[in-house]
């Protein structure tokens, strides 16, 4: 049976493209193991759990999801700061600089999924255009386009932290389907029609990850 492919999608990029959340529990397994004995009366496995903890509650909130994700760094040091009071450390050098040492590390675990990269290039040679909607800063997540050459591959790019908005907002993906190379592709569907559109920000509109 002849499969038909489709004229164009629009991926994102962490989780789906990029392994992001299977790095975050075992890198910071290996930065609590590090600094823990540092700590004194605690071990990595009472700072890990504490970790989790913080983190939990900080991206349980969409808005401080919707902040912290276009400051990683920043968000990661809260998240640390929150696991020091709950063990009643009173270190806040410290307490930043094992976020800063997970900040650094997360950055050099990240990869694509297996065959990631090759499916996509598979798609672009077969003349689907490809677009790219990500939330997140703009410089962290150029930085992984960047890393997996992933600028050569997408017909469009869209990052949250240029645009101003993220998904799931509506506009991101219609401000996206409105460029150039997806254009044809919008106007094609019938007047007033943004099934597109709507089906794709229904799709996007899962729980925060707690896993950054």
């Amino acid at each position: 049976m002849k499969i038909t492919l489709p004229k164009a999608i629009l991926f994102d990029l962490d989780d789906t493209i990029l392994a992001f959340s299977d790095s975050a529990d075992p890198c910071w397994q290996r930065i609590c193991s590090k600094y823990a004995p540092r700590i004194h009366e605690r071990t990595a496995d009472h700072l890990l759990a504490a970790i989790k903890e913080s983190r939990s509650w900080f991206w349980a909130d969409p808005e401080r999801h919707r902040i912290g994700r276009l400051d990683l760094d920043q968000a990661r040091r809260e998240i640390v700061a929150g696991a020091f009071l709950r063990l009643h450390i009173d270190h806040p050098a410290l307490a930043n600089e094992i976020a800063d040492a997970y900040t650094s590390e997360r950055e050099e675990t990240v990869e694509p999924f297996p065959g990631a990269i090759d499916t996509l290039h598979y798609l672009k040679d077969q003349g689907i255009c490809l677009a790219l909607i990500t939330n997140g800063n703009a410089e962290g997540q150029r930085r992984k386009v960047d890393k997996f050459g992933l600028g050569s591959i997408f017909d469009y790019i869209l990052i949250e932290g240029e645009f101003g908005v993220g998904k799931p907002d509506e506009q991101v993906y219609l401000y996206a389907l409105k460029q150039p190379v997806l254009i044809r592709f919008y106007v094609a569907m019938r007047p007033g029609h943004t099934g597109l559109a709507s089906a794709v920000c229904i799709a996007s509109k899962r729980p925060p990850s707690a896993s950054i």
